[in-house]
């Protein structure tokens, strides 16, 4: 048995949702409507815990690695740990 969490974020169009930051649990993001750009970088860490900080600092974050636009239907998955907005 495991925990299963489900968020849901709305983000107006021309607007970040959250700043450069990793989440200690495995992320799945499935884009229900519209499009939304998400940029994956270098950096965080490796097993990352919710009694950790999540927000790293400027000097923290690595080269980017890859960006993404995302639209209606499409999925992606980011790992524990990696440094995404």
């Amino acid at each position: 048995s495991g925990i299963v969490n489900v968020n849901m974020y709305l983000t107006p169009p021309y607007s970040q949702a959250f700043e450069a930051h990793w989440d200690p649990m495995e992320t799945i993001i499935l884009q229900v409507h519209g499009r939304k750009t998400w940029s994956i970088w270098e950096g965080g860490v490796a097993l990352g815990r919710y009694d950790m900080k999540y927000k790293p600092k400027q000097e923290e974050i690595g080269t980017l690695l890859q960006r993404i636009d995302l639209r209606q239907g499409d999925i992606l998955y980011i790992p524990s740990g990696t440094i995404h907005e």
